[in-house]
């Protein structure tokens, strides 16, 4: 299964291609941070309302 996916980034709204677990570099780096607010500055996540 190499579809769309969502990101594994918890903070994320964004889905991930192909055999990739996050949708950016920036997700990657950060999956160990809790984040209110995702930072990949992908259209999805700029968009989405704060997570509780």
């Amino acid at each position: 299964m190499n579809g769309p996916k969502k990101c594994k980034h918890s903070g994320c709204s964004c889905m991930a291609q192909g055999k990739d677990d996050y949708c950016s570099q920036w997700c990657k780096d950060a999956r160990k941070v809790t984040e209110l607010t995702c930072q990949c500055r992908h259209p999805e996540c700029q968009a989405a309302p704060l997570k509780a």
